[in-house]
Parts: C-alpha cells; structure tokens; sequence
C-alpha cells in the first residue's frame, strides 16, 4: 500500500526543492572544508584562550554542533551568544566569530560594533551582506560562502556552518579533524541518504517511518553527550521547516527534575512523543539511564519512539543524526500539507521589527 511519503504527488508541496540540498548536505561541508583551507589566518589566533560565537537561529547552529561534539577535543573554552551583548570577559585572548546566513543578521552586526571596541580576534562567517563588506572594509578574516541551491534558507546551510566551525578550530589547533574525521563524516551522511531518500520507500527509510509516528504529535527530543548539538539542530529544523512544536531535553539533566514534571497535564502527556537519540558512545551510565527513562516516559503515558546511531566515532554520528535528522523535519512537513521552504511568520515578524 502506497503511503502519503511514498507518493510523488506528495513533494509538488516542496515549491522551493529544499530537498535537492539535504541530499547533499555533504557537499556543504567539502566546500566549507576546502573553503577554510584557503584562508590565511594570523599568528596571533593561535595564542587565543577562550572562543566566543555569535550567531542567531541557523546561523548558530554549526556552534552548536561544534561544541557538544568535539567537547572532548576543544583545547579552548568556547561560549555561544544568541543576543546582542557580548560578554564582558571578550578581550585580547578572545577569538570572537560572527556569524550571519546572510550577512545582514542585526544582533551580529551590533555585537560587530562592541567587538571593534575590543581588541578581541574576530572572524566572520557569511554569505555576503554588510557583514562581509565590514570584514573587507576592516580587514578582518573571513569566510564567504555561496548558498546557491544547496542552501536556499540559513537553516538548510548547517553544513557551511559546522564546516566553517570546525576548519576554523581546527586550523587554529583547538581540535583535531583530520582526513579520516573528514572521510567517516562524509560516509556516515552518504548512509543515511542511501536509506532515507525520497526513493526509498517508508517502509524501510528510517527518516520517513519516524516522520509518519510524529505526525500531530508534540514531540520532546531526548539526547546526550556528543549529540546534544543535535538535538538542538533539529528542534530548530523542526519548528521552520515542519511548522510543528518541538523542544529538546539532555540527559542525564533531565532525569533530576522532568521524570516528575510528566504527571500533568495528563492530556499534553498522552499527546506526546518522545524522540530519543541512542549512541552506543554515549558514557556507560548515560546508556542505561536512556533505558530506564524510556521506561517511565511510557508509565506516564508518552509514546517512545527511538533513533539508533552507528558510527565508529562521535564526529561520525554527529553528521549521521545532522543528515537524518534534515531528512526527518522534511518528511515531518510533507505529513504537515504544507512548502517546507516557506516561514511565513518568520518573516511577518521581520517585516513588523523592520
């Protein structure tokens, strides 16, 4: 029986063609990767001692990515601002990014002008814009990257983003990705397409299957460790390109308050479906907490749906989860009847801040 993911009528709603990027998501990170490779930094970055990101919404999320998964590499402190302040501590030993899918980002832009009051190290992250002609202007580094169709929308250009994050850091000595990092990265998100593509029918695609059972649904994401960064991707690729409510939660953290906080009220309870994000890499006691809040999410009348990751590093499923979890909120949006390109009320709201 031929299912509403498995019908090509179903993706005429795909105005814009948003999927032609997430099946080639890695071809944002190779261009970022080379990208950064041409880029020549000054001596004095590598003296930095703590890291500031500032970006907002998609433009924040290769950070994201970026902290939790090489958490266990980064020689630096790294600290992520979505605001117009920066902190009060950014000074001459700080490395401050600044980051905007368009370039054109108002927060950046301010916290632009508090850094140049520093003597903070600043590098940009944009596609263009006035971001750009400052970093020209002002002789900062950066990284421009082209959009083009593989990234019609700031959320759908997470793979420049981490791309650019972790060429940057890595350039700079703060963590460590090499040719093979780069290889089961690229390879681990070559899997998932060749399983959750739009060819590949529900029954056997994981992305697809998972999308059906949110449908309607309110849906708490439940991750850890390395794929917390995740786990934040996709609540936000959710809410734009789905339309749907979501919200994540980590574990352990959640295990010392929210296994109470589920007991009313009961009707938001019995409507929601837990997504929960396994890795067999996870610490030993995190895996087994995953098991028994499993178990209490069902006593309380959740429904537990669960993604099992396989990659033989935490690099590797970060980009695993990062390419099934685009191909999820696209499928997501699909069951939804409506464009995924489209947000509507993202921009209204623009258009009234003005």
């Amino acid at each position: 029986m031929k299912t509403r993911l498995d019908a090509i009528k179903t993706y005429e709603l795909d105005e814009s063609d948003i999927n032609f990027g997430i099946e080639r998501l890695s071809d944002q990170l190779l261009q970022a990767w080379e990208g950064m490779a041409q880029i020549s930094l000054p001596k004095s970055y590598r003296d930095v001692e703590n890291v500031v990101i500032v970006g907002m919404g998609g433009s924040a999320l290769g950070a994201q990515l970026l902290w939790y998964g090489w958490l266990d590499q980064l020689s630096v402190p790294v600290e992520i601002v979505n605001n117009y302040t920066l902190p009060a501590h950014v000074g001459s030993k700080t490395l401050l990014v600044l980051s905007s899918y368009s370039g054109n980002t108002e927060e950046i832009l301010e916290a632009l002008k508090q850094a140049r009051k520093t003597k903070a190290k600043l590098f940009v992250i944009a596609s263009g814009g006035k971001l750009k002609s400052a970093a020209i202007r002002y002789k900062i580094p950066y990284y421009c990257f082209d959009p083009g169709e593989l990234a019609p929308k700031p959320r759908l250009a997470v793979g420049f983003s981490l791309g650019a994050m972790t060429g940057l850091m890595s350039a700079l000595g703060c963590v460590k990705l090499g040719k093979d990092a780069k290889e089961e990265m690229l390879m681990a998100m070559e899997e998932v397409v060749s399983v959750s593509s739009m060819h590949v029918k529900e029954k056997k695609n994981p992305a697809k299957t998972v999308a059906a059972e949110l449908h309607g649904r309110e849906l708490l994401i439940v991750a850890a460790d390395h794929l917390i960064g995740n786990a934040h991707v996709l609540r936000n690729q959710i809410h734009e390109t789905a339309k749907q409510y979501a919200h994540f939660l980590t574990l352990p953290e959640l295990n010392h308050h929210l296994l109470e906080g589920m007991s009313h009220p009961k009707l938001a309870i019995e409507n929601m479906t837990v997504l929960m994000i396994r890795s067999e890499l996870y610490h030993a006691r995190t895996k087994k907490r995953f098991d028994i809040t499993a178990g209490v999410f069902e006593e309380q009348g959740a429904r537990v749906v669960e993604y099992d990751t396989g990659g033989p590093s935490n690099e590797a499923e970060v980009a695993e989860v990062l390419q099934w979890g685009s191909f999820l909120a696209y499928y997501m949006a699909m069951m939804n009847d409506l464009d995924p390109g489209e947000i509507p009320f993202v921009d209204r709201f623009k258009a009234e801040l003005g």
